[in-house]
């Protein structure tokens, strides 16, 4: 199914300086065959000296006659040339701001829909390294997330093993301090019988 375009001017910035291009070459071009058309007669009256020549205001004044109807016929053009312009450069521009949008989504975490472009469009070779680019990084998103979880459940397991654990502990501990006391020799007890005979 083929998409249709909806807007055509979606890049004020790259559109706009593309359709002001053309009209700066339109003023250029007219102002250029004005005066080529203008100044040849006006240079070859000067340069040859006739005597009955007219004069340089009258030249361009006949200039203007000659080229006006020219000047309009380009002037109803300029529209469609400026259109034309502003469509053809959707083929690059739309395709370039739907690739930014991803981008950004990308950057934010998000997990986009691949890409599509619309026939005609340019850099289909770029949409599809992007496509492969989103699906790396949702499966390694995936990957994350189910690690997290298993980290999440180890701790709570690990924690009842060491509650089942801790009696055998304590006995451990109170083990080691009986073996810390100083032990009972056979003089103390000795001199203990003595004390008992002399009472």
């Amino acid at each position: 199914m083929r998409i249709r375009r909806k807007t055509y001017f979606v890049d004020k910035d790259v559109q706009g300086a593309l359709a002001l291009r053309v009209v700066a070459y339109w003023i250029a071009c007219l102002w250029g065959v004005f005066c080529v058309l203008a100044g040849f007669p006006i240079i070859v009256t000067w340069w040859f000296g006739f005597p009955n020549a007219p004069t340089s205001a009258a030249l361009v004044y006949q200039t203007w006659l000659d080229f006006w109807p020219a000047i309009a016929a380009s002037l109803f053009l300029m529209p469609l040339l400026v259109r034309d312009v502003v469509c053809l450069s959707n083929r690059f521009v739309g395709p370039f701001f739907r690739l930014r949008s991803a981008l950004q989504e990308l950057a934010q975490g998000k997990t986009i829909t691949p890409i599509s472009f619309r026939k005609g469009d340019f850099w289909f070779e770029i949409v599809e390294d992007v496509n492969r680019i989103s699906a790396m990084l949702a499966a390694q998103n995936n990957q994350a997330s189910a690690a997290n979880q298993i980290s999440e459940e180890t701790p709570s397991e690990m924690v009842g093993e060491e509650l089942v654990g801790q009696p055998k502990s304590a006995e451990v501990t109170q083990s080691q301090e009986e073996q810390r006391q100083p032990a009972y020799t056979a003089e103390e007890g000795q001199e203990e019988q003595e004390e008992l005979v002399e009472v």
